[in-house]
């Protein structure tokens, strides 16, 4: 039996952006992370920690590419680990990745469902509980997951776009109307 294989040109170069981009969900981390890590965190540094964080997985992304071209393996973490350390490690990081992808996800669907029932409940007539949403939310992944790739990416295209666009759109309005219900950074700043 042959392997598996993508039929050749299935997914174009934009589907494969949007990929990439959505799997970074830049909404899911201003709402779910950014709120927390200004209040509880260190505030204005934020920012720079972003900065921090972004210059870490820029030496990531180097390494792991040069390793891409010794290590042919759809195994991703598990194939570098097993190569490098040895395959008990390579199970161990699969096992965290695991657990991470998995744990994250709930926290998304979570998170997803709540904001769902804050917005969508006062708006119908029928109140539904967080997780309603959530379970609705789970249903549409697995219908999707299940369908053609190219399908796949328009919606991913048209969801990271409207991402964008809010995130622009609050970014904008906060520089032009000087920050939250705290006041506005004047001159004494």
């Amino acid at each position: 039996m042959p392997p598996a294989e993508l039929k050749k040109n299935s997914i174009g170069m934009w589907q494969i952006v949007f990929f990439v981009i959505s799997s970074a969900a830049p909404l899911t981390g201003m709402l779910g992370i950014i709120p927390v890590a200004i209040r509880l965190g260190n505030g204005a540094g934020v920012p720079g920690a972003f900065v921090v964080a972004g210059v870490i997985l820029l030496i990531f992304s180097v390494g792991y590419a040069a390793m891409s071209r010794h290590v042919v393996n759809a195994g991703a973490f598990y194939a570098y680990l097993a190569r490098g350390l040895g395959q008990s490690f390579g199970v161990g990081g699969a096992f965290v990745a695991v657990a991470s992808y998995t744990t994250m996800q709930v926290g998304v669907y979570a998170l997803f469902g709540f904001f769902a029932a804050l917005i969508l409940n006062p708006l119908i007539t029928l109140r539904l509980p967080w997780y309603a949403y959530s379970a609705v939310a789970i249903a549409l992944v697995q219908f999707l997951g299940m369908r053609k790739l190219d399908l796949n990416g328009f919606v991913r295209g048209l969801f990271i776009t409207l991402e964008m666009g809010i995130l622009l759109a609050l970014s904008l309005s906060i520089v032009l109307h000087g920050g939250g219900p705290q006041g506005s950074c004047g001159p004494c700043c």
